[in-house]
């Protein structure tokens, strides 16, 4: 009796390609590729660097996660208003009272849009549709603030910084509410 001969691959062929044995068993036997034409058959392009790769599409970035969002504007808020507190109960009104009768009025204005500002930041931010795990929020319904006057008071002392902190903080708020809208299926809800 004689050993079955075993029939020897070629080194470029796949290993994972079955061994064909005669006429009919390249139909029988799928080859694993799916419909791709196997270079070392002869067929199709053998120059596969001239073909484009195929592509999903581009991804688009993932949006910015809402939460971190919300909790820095919520510490900067709270940093900003502790900090116009301590300068409102101490160097600011030295230096209000200090004023003549017309600029003190627009530095105690100023002093409390300051405050105005930060606490319609913490108020829209503290709303109960911007706990936990959020996909939109709320519209932050507030008008944009003017810029500060060239010649007001404030300019001329450390003021300004909350001023100007207010205002971004302000802008912040209407920006992220914005850019992340709650979507009409989760304002039902």
């Amino acid at each position: 009796m004689s050993k079955p001969r075993m029939v020897r691959s070629s080194s470029k062929r796949a290993a994972n390609k079955p061994a064909r044995n005669g006429p009919g068993d390249d139909a029988a036997v799928p080859d694993g590729n799916s419909g791709i034409a196997d270079p070392d058959d002869g067929a199709g392009n053998t120059n596969l660097g001239s073909l484009k790769p195929v592509s999903r599409g581009r991804r688009k970035p993932a949006p910015p996660r809402l939460r971190p969002l919300l909790d820095a504007l919520f510490r900067d808020t709270a940093a900003a208003a502790e900090a116009a507190r301590r300068w409102s109960d101490g160097p600011g009104r030295l230096w209000r009272e200090s004023l003549p009768p017309e600029a003190g009025t627009a530095a105690a204005l100023e002093h409390l849009n300051i405050h105005t500002r930060l606490m319609q930041v913490m108020n829209w931010l503290l709303q109960p549709a911007h706990n936990g795990a959020v996909s939109g929020v709320q519209p932050f319904d507030h008008a944009a603030c003017p810029p500060l006057a060239d010649g007001h008071p404030i300019r001329t002392v450390e003021g300004v910084k909350l001023a100007e902190a207010s205002r971004a903080l302000h802008a912040r708020a209407a920006a992220l509410a914005a850019a992340h809208p709650i979507a009409p299926d989760d304002e039902e809800a």
